[in-house]
């Protein structure tokens, strides 16, 4: 789901492959309500993009110590 900073930074970095390879689909790992609130507030110029993501559910998340 992502990183040290959370899946934010995923996002970011999934949209920009996404529109550099426009034959590239990914699969989000992770809970599914906090993921689709985050493609939720992907602006308008990259709504497009969004069928390419397939979330997968993950209820399990493992917490930085």
């Amino acid at each position: 789901m992502g990183g040290d900073l959370g899946p934010q930074p995923s996002l970011e970095a999934a949209l920009v492959c996404l529109d550099l390879f426009p034959r590239m689909q990914l699969q989000w790992i992770g809970p599914k309500d906090l993921l689709n609130g985050l493609l939720a507030s992907v602006s308008a110029s990259q709504q497009h993009l969004l069928p390419r993501i397939n979330i997968i559910k993950a209820d399990d998340v493992i917490e930085m110590t």
